[in-house]
């Protein structure tokens, strides 16, 4: 049977491979369910319930045998996943001006894939020397991704890392 399977990007160029123990794990399962529940979250009320849930799918990996360090880095990337959902699902309710020329920088111990259930969401914004009147805007936009990760059980830096300030 399939053991091994790689993983492309969407030019065609190869960045991993995955063994079959990848995909059958059930912690493993339960971190792509998780994923695939915040892509689908339609609004902010249903990444709120769906964010409740990361905490615990942590606290599961690892009490289900997933190493602590990949217990992390897959905490990570969901939690990278909620951040993005969050983000994209305020620019949505934006005007067509504050949508480009600027990129969403994610910091500290998500960045680094070493996420744990008690970890804070660091962020910055950066932005192309265009759109530098528009920063008040997308700092606006930062607040409020914030707000939603609040909500949704992620705590902003408690030491101010977040994208909102100056």
């Amino acid at each position: 049977g399939l053991r091994h399977m790689p993983v492309l990007t969407p030019r065609g160029d190869v960045v991993g491979v995955l063994e079959d123990a990848d995909l059958l794990a059930a912690s493993a399962r339960q971190s792509f369910m998780l994923r695939r529940a915040i892509a689908q979250a339609a609004d902010a009320a249903q990444l709120q319930q769906v964010g409740q849930l990361v905490t615990g799918t942590a606290v599961d990996l690892f009490r289900n045998g997933t190493k602590a360090a990949a217990t992390s880095a897959i905490l990570s990337v969901v939690i990278d996943s909620l951040v993005r959902r969050a983000l994209e699902l305020v620019l949505a309710q934006q005007d067509s001006g504050t949508v480009g020329g600027f990129a969403w920088l994610t910091l500290g111990s998500v960045a680094r894939r070493e996420a744990m259930p008690s970890s804070d969401v660091d962020s910055a914004l950066s932005w192309r020397d265009d759109v530098a009147d528009q920063a008040p805007r997308l700092r606006a936009v930062a607040a409020q991704v914030h707000d939603l990760l609040d909500a949704c059980g992620l705590p902003s830096d408690r030491n101010g890392a977040i994208a909102a300030k100056t």
